[in-house]
């Protein structure tokens, strides 16, 4: 998850941003890296129910989603992110 975070400007979204021990993390990479964030998800993954790559790293359960943040800020896919290489938070306010 890290390396996605590195060299695709990924996003964390959801509760596995502030939860302590999340059933799963949810990794957003923009369109213009996903194909350099294909060459670095492990050879065995699923598609999840709602279209995600589901795949498995370091015991890690992780779905990773195509997206760009403005379409992400605008929908009710989340209520936190957090950039995975910064550590900047956005929260989304009701």
């Amino acid at each position: 998850m890290r390396q996605l975070g590195l060299y695709c400007d990924a996003w964390l979204v959801g509760g596995s941003v502030d939860d302590d021990n999340p059933k799963d993390y949810d990794v957003v990479v923009p369109y213009s890296q996903w194909n350099k964030a294909c060459m670095l998800l492990p050879k065995e993954v699923k598609f999840n129910t709602f279209g995600g790559i589901k795949c498995v790293s370091d015991g890690f359960s992780i779905d990773v989603w195509i997206d760009d943040l403005t379409s992400l800020c605008t929908s009710n896919k989340f209520s936190v992110a957090m950039h995975i290489n910064s550590g900047n938070i956005i929260e989304r306010r009701l």
